[in-house]
């Protein structure tokens, strides 16, 4: 039986969640050759890296229009490609000022990546299967960055940060034409899918997923959603701790127990490694309640639960001085 074509979109959003994470953390890893190179302090280089936030951030809302506009085939390629020239370019860099514009403007890149990948899920995965295929690629960023950390510490050891910033230039650029040559924005379009995987795509998903809307949403009556306030205010508290794992608690771990880069990657490896298995197991979770018919539940516990580890991990975390082998 011929793998479903639907399996072969959450495996490219997959691989792209890896590969966002990836050059996402690959600054971190390069900190100490980056700093001394162009003489930057901790300071500086927290903004640099607050840069990418900031560009991330003020650029998400304008992507995820865009890619419902032009769909998730033109919006990934493209934000793919453009972000991918500005890893490369980082490694051009010859001062604190330009290596800000270059991170700010990679930020801007990467924003479109998840509005790129949810139009997608929308259009090709039924209702039913979409916590765990969000799940799934959610637990590719946590998986990306975790073996990122010491895989792209011994490359920049090795090769030197510039040939390895240039390195996933290459790659995000190759993700890009296959994306590009494979998908369809509507699964009808695709020339490999068979009848009976398209007939249960359309029986099971919104009606006019491939269509435009009706008419065109107002801002101001998004902004009064309660609902939309709720889950960003969320979002807003999970990044606080997510973005901190992507970005300090490497050189963090280094500096404070005396790591090499390797033991260091490692140790920042564990939370990420927990993150993309808790996302799937809550993706999973969300479906189970959801088809339960307890919808607003399915939206609830398994958020509840994964603050509720968080707070227990931190507060465990703070109470660490040595390494737990040293002991």
């Amino acid at each position: 039986m011929p793998l479903p074509r639907r399996a072969l979109v959450v495996t490219g959003t997959f691989l792209l969640s890896v590969l966002l994470y990836v050059d996402r953390v690959c600054i971190s890893t390069a900190k100490g050759p980056i700093t001394q190179e162009l003489g930057l302090t901790d300071t500086q280089f927290g903004w640099v890296m607050s840069s990418f936030a900031i560009g991330y951030a003020l650029f998400q809302t304008p992507s995820g229009m865009l890619a419902d506009k032009i769909g998730g085939r033109r919006i990934l390629a493209a934000i793919v490609t453009i972000w991918s020239l500005f890893t490369g370019l980082s490694a051009l860099a010859w001062n604190y000022t330009s290596l800000l514009v270059i991170r700010f403007l990679f930020g801007a890149g990467e924003a479109g990546a998840f509005p790129g990948m949810a139009r997608a899920v929308y259009s090709w995965i039924p209702t039913r299967e979409r916590g765990l295929v969000k799940g799934i690629n959610f637990s590719g960023s946590r998986l990306g960055a975790a073996f990122a950390l010491p895989v792209l510490a011994m490359a920049v050891d090795s090769l030197g940060w510039k040939l390895t910033f240039a390195i996933l230039m290459g790659i995000g650029c190759l993700w890009s034409v296959a994306w590009w040559l494979w998908f369809r924005d509507d699964p009808a379009d695709h020339p490999t899918i068979s009848k009976e995987e398209l007939a249960y795509i359309m029986a099971h998903r919104q009606a006019g997923a491939d269509t435009a809307p009706a008419g065109k949403l107002p801002l101001g009556h998004m902004f009064r959603s309660a609902g939309l306030w709720l889950m960003m205010t969320q979002y807003l508290f999970a990044n606080f701790t997510t973005f901190f794992c992507l970005t300090w608690l490497y050189p963090h771990v280094k500096a404070t127990y005396k790591l090499n880069s390797a033991d260091a990657g490692l140790y920042s490896m564990i939370p990420l490694l927990c993150g993309a298995l808790g996302n799937v197991v809550s993706g999973w979770l969300v479906d189970r309640i959801y088809a339960s018919g307890r919808h607003a539940l399915s939206r609830k516990l398994p958020a509840i639960v994964g603050f509720g580890l968080t707070a227990v991990g931190l507060v465990m975390s703070v109470q660490q001085t040595v390494r737990a082998g040293d002991r």
